[in-house]
């Protein structure tokens, strides 16, 4: 008898000990399965965490709208989702301090390309010199916004009693700027806008001189730039050989 409840002793604590385990393994799995499942609806995307959760048509769906968000190049795209477990708004992030990082680097570069842009009103007028390196870059939709905010910025910058005045970019490099551009930081300063765009297009981008000019009280202000597009704003390819 003895031997008998010494048995159904050792039985009972081995089913004991047995359940529990398979009680702590089931919570551990179902922990982790959560983990793994947790989305975040944003914007009609959903984001996760885990990249091996993330189906072939998922990704090609986030990079495309992280592409259109930004205009970076494909391969850079890719890289900051991957390395953000294709979290589309910390993949942005990462993808911007990227373009930062490169934008400095490339600094240095010729950059003899770009666009002369011209804002006016009745009595005063603005030109700004926005350079780049290549003139496909100069017909980024981006770079031509850019240039037209810098040019209408310098035009409300001009003080009073100024008819002409010539200025380097230190005049506007630290203003800060409003941007109504879906790939560009809303409020920020000239000198960012610029970088930012430099990191967007991958090329050296910067704002290289401009002039005010202003007239009398009974004077007009007109302006005329060749071959400009029209309608819109009034934009400039910049020649070859311009100094």
């Amino acid at each position: 008898m003895a031997w008998g409840q010494g048995a159904k002793r050792s039985i009972l604590g081995l089913l004991f000990r047995s359940q529990h385990q398979t009680a702590r393994a089931y919570s551990s799995s179902a922990f982790q399965t959560h983990q793994l499942s947790t989305h975040v609806p944003q914007d009609g995307v959903f984001i996760r965490r885990f990249g091996s959760e993330v189906s072939s048509s998922e990704q090609m769906n986030l990079i495309k709208q992280l592409r259109q968000r930004t205009s970076a190049p494909i391969k850079d795209v890719k890289a900051s989702l991957v390395t953000c477990n294709w979290d589309i708004e910390a993949a942005q992030k990462d993808l911007r301090k990227r373009g930062v990082a490169l934008a400095a680097k490339k600094s240095s570069r010729t950059a003899a390309e770009g666009l002369l842009a011209i804002a006016q009103d009745d009595k005063r007028a603005a030109v700004v010199e926005l350079n780049c390196e290549t003139d496909f870059v100069a017909r980024n939709d981006v770079f031509q916004y850019l240039a037209s905010s810098l040019a209408k910025m310098a035009l409300s910058a001009q003080g009073p009693g100024e008819l002409f005045m010539p200025f380097g970019p230190e005049l506007l490099e630290n203003m800060p700027i409003n941007l109504d551009h879906p790939k560009l930081s809303v409020e920020t300063t000239v000198q960012s806008a610029v970088t930012e765009v430099a990191a967007m297009v991958g090329e050296n981008v910067k704002l290289r001189r401009g002039f005010m000019l202003s007239t009398t009280a009974h004077g007009v202000v007109s302006s005329y730039m060749h071959t400009c597009p029209q309608p819109g704003p009034k934009f400039r390819e910049i020649p070859n050989g311009y100094g």
